[in-house]
């Protein structure tokens, strides 16, 4: 929910960064934990790209055979 205000209520923060105000531990300062289909670090990417290529390790076509270098994937020649 979100409302505009000179100030913050209580209750409410001051920007919209945390991605969800449910779980404490899902925040943009939290450990991202890869592969668990949770963005925990609000980072807005796909849990199953962990080195940003646009590969996915959990992709059932063309997977990323090395999800942690973005040099190594399905589209390298």
């Amino acid at each position: 929910m979100s409302t505009t205000s000179c100030n913050s209520p209580s209750g409410y923060l001051a920007n919209d960064t945390d991605c969800d105000d449910v779980d404490g531990t899902i925040n943009p300062n939290a450990i991202e934990v890869w592969y668990d289909g949770v963005d925990s670090d609000c980072s807005g990417g796909s849990d199953f790209d962990q080195d940003g290529d646009g590969w996915l390790l959990n992709d059932s076509t063309d997977p990323d055979c090395d999800d942690e270098e973005g040099s190594v994937n399905p589209g390298m020649s």
